[in-house]
């Protein structure tokens, strides 16, 4: 067999093996049939899978508030929360995967946090009561948020035994899981519905009258 036979055959391989992987699509709507932005979903491989790490991710605050609100991290990964509002910030978290605080500041850069065990991690300002974000931190390479309208997409998935996971903050129930078979080739669909508490137990936003104080 000739080097260009076996480049030839090598890349055929390649190509059916990549083609062959799962993509799986998931909606999420809330118990009034809303769609539901905001929901983690991600992929729990029932045996081990190696779990990359990713660059170092960015939790900006700005305008009193928290950005993104919503973050799903693989184990491992570091988070900065730069202050970009001018005024003084407490950053901290009292979560059992990761406890930490960024003392009073007003500077633009922060310390970098580790965020080593899987779960999550809920932050806050200790200055600004509304302020709220949240981060889960996870042991699989698949993983995502639904968009604005309630979608998520996890492609290139191995074949395997899997749970499926879907978590939002607003929702009564801790965690939704359920167990799925991903085959070759496939592109699946699932679909769930979230009974979500009313938005202020959980959605951050600043009373209007704050515009109007310095702190």
């Amino acid at each position: 067999m000739t080097p260009y036979n076996l480049t030839v055959i090598l890349t055929l391989v390649f190509s059916v093996y990549s083609v062959a992987a799962d993509t799986l699509t998931v909606m999420v709507t809330d118990n009034s049939g809303q769609v539901l932005p905001d929901a983690i979903v991600y992929l729990q491989p029932k045996s081990e899978m190696k779990v990359l790490q990713t660059p170092a991710v960015e939790i900006e605050q700005k305008n009193r508030l928290f950005n993104p609100f919503i973050s799903v991290i693989p184990v491992g990964t570091t988070a900065t929360f730069p202050n970009h509002d001018g005024i003084g910030h407490h950053v901290y978290s009292f979560s059992e995967a990761k406890s930490f605080e960024l003392p009073l500041s007003e500077e633009v850069l922060t310390r970098e946090i580790i965020f080593d065990k899987p779960g999550v991690v809920t932050v806050g300002c200790n200055i600004h009561d509304w302020m709220v974000a949240y981060l889960y931190i996870v042991t699989t390479p698949y993983y995502t948020v639904t968009d604005n309208n309630g979608n998520a997409e996890l492609p290139d998935i191995t074949a395997g035994e899997y749970e499926l996971h879907i978590w939002h903050p607003g929702a009564k129930d801790t965690e939704t899981i359920k167990s799925l078979t991903i085959g070759q080739g496939n592109r699946l669909q699932e679909e769930f519905t979230l009974e979500i508490r009313p938005a202020y137990f959980w959605k951050p936003a600043a009373p209007p009258e704050i515009e109007q104080q310095e702190y």
